[in-house]
């Protein structure tokens, strides 16, 4: 049971004992309200200690978290399927391979020059849409990536509007494009993803 359902069956319990000692039976009303309340917790350092939704429930595997250490790109990487998580990787083989590829051709390295978090941490059944519980969940630890790793930039996998970090860097730019797999699945879109990465490059020149 998540946060929200928690609030609105304890709005119940107190709505119905309201009426029982008004009149000593419950009286039918509207519609329950939809509560949208913000608690603030203390974050477990690893989100693998998380339960802060649902998802921790049904799964026992994370996605692997970045050390913290100072990096020029900071990546966003889509949810991870279960498959991948499992494998305690970000990428499949032939999707890190192309990946490395677009990085070598704006000089970064994988390794060396970028970290990688997952935008959301548990495995999920599709990555592209893991779910707004999820992705509100996830975002202080995104958050917290950010101001440790201190990139120069951040890099987006995959375009999908309901995991949009836009309005969520500060004055770090963030550059959004497509995801490895979607580009080998779809080949044409290798020139709109080299149109992103020339102006990603263009952020990170001199810095």
């Amino acid at each position: 049971m998540n946060q929200r359902q928690i609030f609105t069956e304890y709005w119940k319990i107190l709505d119905d004992f309201e009426d029982y000692m008004n009149g000593g039976f419950s009286v039918e009303k509207g519609e329950i309200p939809h509560f949208k309340l913000q608690l603030k917790v203390d974050l477990p350092k690893d989100p693998g200690e998380c339960r802060a939704c649902s998802l921790h429930e049904h799964n026992e595997l994370r996605a692997p978290y970045p050390s913290g250490e100072k990096k020029k790109l900071l990546i966003v990487n889509r949810s991870l399927p279960r498959a991948l998580a499992e494998e305690g990787r970000h990428f499949t083989a032939d999707e890190n391979l192309f990946l490395s590829k677009w990085l070598e051709a704006i000089d970064l390295e994988l390794e060396r020059d970028c970290a990688v978090i997952a935008r959301v941490s548990c495995p999920v059944k599709d990555p592209a849409k893991p779910g707004s519980e999820a992705l509100g969940a996830c975002l202080p630890y995104f958050e917290r990536t950010l101001k440790a790793v201190e990139p120069i930039a951040v890099l987006q996998l995959g375009l999908d509007e309901e995991g949009s970090l836009a309005g969520r860097t500060g004055d770090i730019p963030l550059f959004r494009t497509y995801h490895p797999s979607d580009v080998l699945i779809n080949g044409k879109l290798k020139r709109p993803v080299w149109e992103s990465l020339k102006q990603l490059k263009g952020a990170l020149v001199g810095r």
